[in-house]
């Protein structure tokens, strides 16, 4: 009777590791494709705004340096981000279908 206890006791214990392990890969992957999506909903904005930093030519520039000294912090990591890709707008085009 005990090694039957034991042998439940341990498939119970091992369907609960994969339904844990199953729904913390989901979590993950979710929160993953979440923080990707906030990034590149903040790159977009940052590209409206200041994309005359970036050499891309913005009538709004003057209105847009306004907002300069609260997002001076997020502004020198999206240059680099952006100064990794190698072409910003063929990349977003792509996203949306645009070719």
């Amino acid at each position: 009777m005990g090694k039957i206890m034991d042998a439940l006791k341990n498939g119970l214990k091992f369907l609960a590791d994969v339904n844990r392990g199953f729904f913390e890969g989901a979590r993950e992957n979710s929160i993953r494709i979440v923080r990707k999506d906030a990034l590149d909903g903040n790159d977009y904005f940052m590209l409206l705004c200041f994309s005359d930093f970036l050499g891309i030519p913005s009538p709004a520039s003057y209105y847009t340096l306004e907002l300069l000294p609260y997002m001076a912090k997020e502004l020198e990591g999206w240059e680099m981000r952006m100064a990794d890709k190698k072409d910003i707008l063929s990349e977003q085009f792509e996203k949306f279908n645009f070719h």
